[in-house]
């Protein structure tokens, strides 16, 4: 059977990495967000510099910059949608464009980016804390300064050590404080006597003089929403990781946009853009807008909460890196990316424990390393991750819409929400580069000095803020490689210490029910409600698979008719396989639907079971070869049948009786095989037997076998699940029962190359010499195990 080439079902989120589930909630979720990207500091530092380009127009070019920002999101939200992994990039470009972009984005850029994140965001929470205190001259003292970012990164580790939910309670405090602070300094501006009147042309974008300032306005904005994502890495804790994540992406960036534009419309009618005094024109007041206006504005004692704002805000967007990037590394652990010891997650806490201290300890280190070479090297360093963390934006829309590339032609809203919009999300790092090498970045010193230069202004002199910005530069920067082919799905070589694993899990569901005997139409219903149900109470899942004939409502034995055959047979493709694509297209799920009673244009009536994409496409159709004669009397048909799941591996089919020929399972682990699907209707005593040949079939052939029964009356149940070595990882009793199982496929390439129980190695064997033992029953001998496509 040809190879099926549709959207890959998504990995399994989160098997066995101990987080604790259910944590936080959408609120919750959207502080963590919020959090990472340190509003008040963003907007502190940016407007100024926004106003310098473009004057009033500093809204427009924030509402401009939003809108790949908006767009990269909906991206974030459909992959996590679908694949609900703590390792968020890591897995989302694996899936997409193969294992060597998803090590090189989600791996070393993203610990060195998020190293040097901390560093920053350390130093200018150090210094901004002792400014607040009143201790200007530890402020600009490098070794104190140094010693409390330290302290803070201890601290804030500490925090992260002990769990998400207490660091999302200090998240709501701090970035409480942060929006209060914007709101009374946002009222304040509005209620001054003399305030200009907002005007609806400072958002106008087509006011813009010239496109080299309209680029570098809107470039400078883009830096101001960065850091969001680092929310998704939190989704195996959430309440509902599927879809909240998601949500809390969408509407960060949403209140983000919201916030930014009523503070720069408040600073604007207040100061106004001019050169001269409080004029956000001014190169003085254009390195920290809120630090200068605020006096002003608020008095002296009243300023000092938005200097704490300010500071609170670096901190924690520091707090969300020590709790993102561990999780990061977690994931990447689990799938074989690095050492065990980052999947080590604490009994108590739930947290990734030594990630955690890891990260601290590494950007602790860092500090102190970096700040003995150079202060200005920590800043050259950040400004180089701005283009980094564009490009790796930009793949992830392009990762969006080519992992459901075979979805885009189901409705015009996937079109657009996983095809149109990341794309164009994707494009603006391209569209924009000509003009991006003279503005990287949040390392504000040099970007000032271009500035300054451009507008024919005097450099101004350093804030005592006026540190290396670098959480959106680097907290969580992926950029891609060129893309990679990604690894092919025949077997792989054993994994060194550290190297990427192919994270080739399967998720299955296996439903063991029973048909409306004698009604089609009630089957049908019955099944596509328990296929929905199974995707909204186990979304991780990939493929469902249920007994033999369900929808063709074959009857218990000893109430079957003899012409039920014939009467509930249907064309192969026909209206019965169209429902099943448009179930498997709304679902997005593999679909074995057991078998159905085919009429085929010979006019014979054969016994068939399906395999239907997540794209609504036919891809694989099996005639059983061996009916349990002479009680069934559907035409046996004459070849077996693999079909491919693409980024995962290769399964087979077989129905019910075919089990009890050894052939069957030999002939399909020789096509390469490495599950074997068996829908079943085994109403009789000999069930037990059925359990033994499945067990024997995946023992001698090292290939997984899931056996799936129908439930009492149909059938007597004993669905089954055996791993490659023989061993029940499941079974099932007699009523209705859903068995939710996550193979593990390159545990076949495991047990293929090393042995059952790390012994036996029969495909070894039949290569060596195989070819040279006759088979008279078979008129040859064995035959080398064909590649695979």
């Amino acid at each position: 059977m040809t190879s099926a080439t549709d959207t890959p079902p998504p990995p399994e989120p989160a098997p066995g990495k101990g987080l604790r589930g259910d944590s936080v909630g959408l609120l919750a979720t959207i502080a963590l967000g919020l959090a990472s990207v340190a509003p008040a500091y963003s907007i502190a530092i940016t407007l100024g510099l926004v106003t310098l380009v473009v004057g009033d127009l500093a809204p427009a070019a924030l509402v401009l910059g939003f809108v790949p920002i908006l767009l990269t999101a909906f991206a974030f939200r459909e992959l996590n949608r679908r694949m609900p992994d703590c390792g968020t990039t890591f897995v989302w470009n694996t899936r997409a464009f193969g294992p060597a972009v998803g090590w090189l984005t989600g791996g070393w850029t993203v610990l060195v980016a998020t190293v040097l994140a901390m560093t920053a965001l350390a130093r200018v929470g150090a210094a901004t804390l002792l400014a607040f205190l009143g201790l200007g001259a530890a402020a600009r003292h490098t070794p104190t300064v140094t010693a409390v970012a330290v302290l803070l990164i201890a601290l804030v580790v500490t925090v992260a050590y002990r769990g998400i939910q207490l660091a999302a309670q200090a998240q709501y405090a701090m970035l409480g404080l942060q929006l209060l602070a914007l709101l009374a300094f946002g009222i304040a501006a509005f209620t001054r006597d003399g305030a200009a009147t907002p005007s609806a042309s400072w958002v106008d974008p087509s006011s813009f003089d010239d496109f080299g300032s309209f680029a570098e306005a809107v470039l400078l904005c883009l830096f101001v929403y960065w850091g969001w994502d680092a929310l998704i890495t939190f989704n195996e804790e959430t309440v509902d990781s599927g879809r909240t994540p998601g949500r809390a992406a969408v509407a960060s960036t949403l209140i983000l946009l919201v916030t930014y534009l009523f503070t720069a419309f408040a600073a604007i009618s207040f100061a106004g853009t001019g050169s001269a005094g409080l004029g956000l024109g001014s190169p003085e007041n254009a390195s920290d807008v809120l630090t200068h206006l605020a006096p002003a504005l608020l008095g002296d004692t009243a300023s000092r909460v938005v200097t704490l704002a300010i500071a609170v805000s670096a901190v924690g967007a520091l707090l969300t890196c020590a709790g993102s990037s561990p999780r990061a590394t977690l994931s990447m652990s689990a799938h074989g990316a690095l050492p065990t010891a980052f999947g080590r997650v604490h009994p108590r806490f739930r947290t990734p424990a030594f990630g955690t201290v890891f990260c601290g300890a590494a950007a602790a280190v860092a500090l102190v390393l970096l700040t003995l070479v150079s202060a200005d090297f920590l800043g050259d360093a950040i400004l180089s991750i701005g283009l980094l963390i564009a490009f790796y934006y930009g793949v992830t829309g392009f990762a969006c819409a080519w992992y459901f590339r075979r979805q885009l032609r189901d409705s015009p809203h996937a079109l657009l929400v996983k095809g149109v919009l990341p794309v164009a999300g994707g494009r603006w790092p391209d569209d924009a580069g000509g003009v991006r090498p003279q503005c990287l970045g949040h390392g504000r010193s040099g970007l000032r000095l271009h500035l300054a230069r451009r507008s024919g202004r005097g450099v101004p002199p350093r804030s005592r803020l006026d540190r290396p910005r670098g959480h959106r530069d680097a907290a969580r920067a992926r950029p891609p490689p060129p893309l990679l082919p990604g690894r092919p799905h025949g077997r792989h070589r054993p994994r060194r210490h550290g190297e990427l694993s192919p994270m080739r899990t399967l998720a299955l569901a296996a439903v063991q029910t029973a048909p409306v005997a004698h009604d089609t139409k009630a089957s049908w219903e019955r099944f596509a409600d328990q296929v929905r149900s199974v995707r909204d109470t186990f979304p991780h899942v990939q493929l469902v698979v249920v007994p033999e004939l369900l929808l063709s409502a074959e009857a218990p034995l000893l109430q079957a008719r003899a012409d039920w055959m014939r009467e509930a047979a249907v064309p192969v493709p026909g209206p019965l396989t169209d429902r099943l694509g448009a179930l498997a297209r709304e679902t997005g799920l593999w679909l074995v639907p057991g078998s159905v009673y085919e009429s085929a244009d010979d006019g014979h009536v054969y016994n068939t079971a399906l395999a239907v994409s997540p794209s609504g496409e036919i891809a694989a159709r099996y005639r059983k070869v061996f009916p349990w004669q002479p009680y069934e009397q559907t035409r046996p048909g004459h070849e077996f049948v693999v079909f491919d799941l693409p980024g995962i591996g290769r399964a087979g089919l077989a129905v019910c009786y075919d089990g009890s020929f050894p052939e069957t399972a030999r002939q399909l682990a020789w096509l390469g095989a490495e599950v074997i699907i068996q829908p079943t209707l085994t109403t009789t005593r000999d069930r037990e037997m059925e359990l033994v040949c499945a067990r024997a079939n995946a023992w001698t052939n090292q290939v997984y076998v899931v056996n799936v029964n129908a439930a009492d009356p149909a059938g007597v149940g004993a669905s089954v699940v055996v791993d490659p070595e023989g061993i029940v990882r499941q079974q099932a009793g007699s009523g209705e029962e859903v068995l939710v199982d996550v193979l593990d496929l390159d545990t076949v390439t495991r047990v293929r190359r090393y042995g059952s129980a790390g012994i036996n190695r029969p495909w070894d064997q039949l290569a060596r010499y195989g070819d040279r033992i006759q088979l008279p029953m078979y008129g040859g001998s064995f035959r080398p195990v064909p590649p695979r496509d």
